[in-house]
């Protein structure tokens, strides 16, 4: 048999010979890149090569050539505004070597957009698959993506990147170090409030917000505003004003009847005690409680908000997340506030309740949204926190519905309150009140029955089930958010309810309670014409003027009670010893003859009950005039007037620009700055001042861009 023999010397070299040919001429020279795979140990580091710069165009690239050889790493060049990339031809396979990785470096400050299977019609295997299926948008300079090839999948697949430039990741900030003021009336710069950076994004947001105070003028209740621009390159892009007013203090004695329970804190919506709401609003307030194992309550005082444009939701808990304390409102198509809200001054008021925390946490929040027309006088609320609720009722008065449900068709309901002690009076708060407007209605007698004298809303239904004077409905004669404390010797309060035999509603909750009113601190009481009981009449055009009891000091008037024909019956308020005075506007515009423009009028928005008009005049005179028409007249007011001393305060402002867009230039140099000014209304020498160093008048500036 013939043998063929051969060297073990030539068998090696011929082996090593196949495997390096193997390597050379089928597969990239690497580690892990052929079957079996294999590992290497590395003691040191490892270079990746880099291949010639991608030159790019601007918008879409594809079937970028990376050129014979394929590069771990690619620099990009050549944009010059945001560009896309597609796909990418290799020489290698079908597209690249399976496990292939490409790293690209964005070397311009250009948006980089890798995008999701797209490119090269009929060459699908040149693509990229984007996380989640979506566009892959990377912003800023050496913004930078790695790629690998995937055999299986046949695309190019995204397996990292770093974005530089994303929001938030590029902010400049400065904050005020020094007090500063200004009385100049032209924009000036404010000091600190300046930054000089290079953008990497086309569009970057700017916070600013600053506070402060304004010393006060010569005269009362001095006014001026303070107004703030935002700057950019010298180019104003945005203004914003706020009011800075000298508050008048008077130094009196509270003229309400009773206080159930101390209050660590009020709430009020964003105009404060005295003022609107603004339009366009969405504010958020979080109550958490002083204590561990303490829960928030809220009662409100009074509320007022546009009815169902305007709404207040309430969550029981830390954030708007917690469940939501709801009304029961249920929108119209038409109407833009969510379902429970809180909203108007009727059925869906929260106007003399209470709302206590059940959550864990102990906590309460509000969220006030507002739409773009008609700002009422919001709200007044006590905020407390301890361990038990306050329960300022003796008890609570419901219609024969109860809580939840409705009152009865052909109703006819009778309820006697009675003080507690010798000596006391009823008091009933009314939180909510909803009845079939001048069909069903609530009669209050002041004392023991129906023969006692009608504490009237002024209403002229004059039906069986809703006589004249009575309480019905959600508008004007609503008993929503009203107080009634009974005057008779023996302290007792009578309701008498009617409904007819079509349609009901939800009725009402009160708050019963028996106090020992405190007398009124008052120089004089002020009423309509038609007394403490009565009802003004038609076509009057009176005219009061009151006057200061002693040199130096100003006329106060505080309206307990108002409710006049709306938008017909008129009051107009003037701050000073005639009609010639300024007018202390309501803000209404019904511009009528016996209800001009800022007449107090009605029970809602214009309203005067609840307000105190102090006098700013130098002499400290107020003048009245009411006017009434032909038809429909109403149970008028009740004031307390008073001659007080008023101090000047200076008080505070507070402004902000908040994420406020600025286009600029990516890679150009820009500069942000913020100016302000002082606009006097009074022609005062008022001074705005912002002190961050002073204690006494501890305030802040600040200015941050997001880029």
């Amino acid at each position: 048999m013939e043998k063929n023999y051969f060297s073990r010397g030539f068998t090696f070299y011929g082996g090593l010979f196949f495997l390096v040919f193997s390597f050379s001429g089928l597969a990239q020279v690497g580690i892990g890149n052929t079957d079996p795979k294999s590992s290497l140990d590395v003691s040191g580091a490892i270079s990746l090569r880099e291949g010639p710069a991608l030159v790019l165009a601007n918008n879409d690239n594809e079937d970028i050539d990376l050129g014979p050889t394929v590069f771990s790493i690619y620099r990009i060049t050549g944009p010059t505004n945001n560009f896309n990339i597609q796909s990418f031809n290799t020489p290698i396979g079908v597209s690249a070597s399976d496990g292939q990785m490409l790293t690209l470096d964005n070397t311009t400050s250009y948006k980089m957009t890798i995008v999701h299977d797209s490119g090269s019609a009929g060459e699908l295997q040149r693509r990229i698959f984007c996380p989640n299926g979506e566009d892959l948008e990377l912003e800023g300079e050496n913004t930078v993506v790695t790629l690998q090839y995937n055999i299986l999948l046949q695309r190019w697949i995204v397996n990292g990147s770093t974005d530089v430039g994303g929001y938030g990741k590029n902010v400049n900030s400065k904050v005020g170090v020094s007090d500063i003021s200004t009385n100049s009336s032209t924009a000036e710069d404010m000091a600190d409030m300046e930054i000089v950076f290079t953008p990497k994004h086309e569009t970057i947001f700017v916070n600013f917000s600053a506070s402060g105070t304004m010393d006060k003028g010569d005269a009362m209740n001095a006014q001026a505003y303070a107004n703030f621009e935002l700057v950019k390159n010298g180019v104003t892009m945005a203004g914003a004003t706020t009011l800075a007013s000298d508050r008048g203090y008077i130094p009196v004695e509270t003229t309400s009847s009773s206080t159930p329970y101390d209050c660590r804190e009020m709430f009020y919506d964003s105009g404060g005690p005295t003022s609107n709401y603004g339009h366009n609003e969405d504010d958020t307030h979080s109550f958490l409680p002083s204590n561990p194992g303490e829960r928030i309550s809220v009662e409100f005082i009074t509320f007022n908000v546009e009815n169902g444009w305007d709404g207040l939701m309430i969550y029981d808990g830390p954030t708007t997340s917690s469940p939501i304390i709801s009304s029961g409102f249920i929108p119209e198509s038409y109407h833009p506030r969510p379902a429970g809200a809180w909203t108007g001054t009727g059925a869906f008021s929260p106007a003399g309740r209470v709302f206590t925390s059940t959550h864990s946490s102990g906590a309460l929040t509000f969220r006030f949204l507002s739409d773009s027309s008609l700002t009422y006088f919001g709200w007044e609320a006590c905020v407390t926190s301890g361990t038990e609720p306050p329960n300022p009722c003796r008890e609570m008065f419901y219609d024969r519905g109860g809580a939840a449900g409705q009152y009865p068709n052909n109703d006819i309901f009778t309820k006697l309150y009675s003080p507690t002690n010798p000596g006391e009076k009823v008091t009933v708060r009314f939180m909510g009140f909803d009845t079939e407007e001048g069909w069903d209605g609530l009669m209050i007698y002041d004392g023991p029955n129906a023969s006692s004298p009608i504490i009237s809303s002024g209403s002229t239904s004059g039906r069986p089930t809703c006589p004249d004077g009575a309480w019905s409905g959600t508008g004007s004669y609503s008993a929503a958010g009203k107080s009634f404390t009974s005057t008779v010797p023996g302290g007792q309060l009578y309701f008498e309810f009617r409904s007819d035999g079509y349609i009901q509603r939800s009725g009402w909750m009160a708050c019963v309670n028996s106090i020992i009113p405190v007398p009124l601190d008052c120089r004089e009481i002020f009423y309509d014409s038609g007394g403490e009981n009565g009802q003004y009449q038609n076509y009057e055009n009176i005219t009061y003027n009151f006057l200061p009891t002693n040199a130096g000091e100003k006329v106060s008037v505080e309206f307990l009670s108002f409710n006049t024909e709306q938008g017909w019956d008129g009051l107009m308020v003037y701050d000073g010893s005639n009609t010639s005075a300024p007018v202390i506007s309501s803000g209404s515009t019904y511009g009528r003859t016996n209800c001009p423009n800022g007449a107090w009028t009605g029970t809602e928005a214009y309203s005067a009950e609840e307000k105190i008009f102090t006098s700013s005049a130098p002499g400290g005179e107020l003048t009245f005039v009411f006017r009434s028409d032909v038809s429909n007249t109403r149970p008028g007011w009740k004031a307390c007037v008073n001659s007080v001393t008023v101090y000047n305060l200076d008080t505070a402002w507070n402004s902000s620009f908040v994420m406020y867009p600025v286009e600029v230039i990516p890679g150009e140099e820009t500069t942000i700055k913020i100016q302000w000014s002082r606009d006097s209304s009074d022609g005062q020498a008022d001074v705005l001042r912002n002190n961050v160093t002073s204690e006494a008048e501890r305030s802040h500036r600040s200015l941050t861009i997001f880029d």
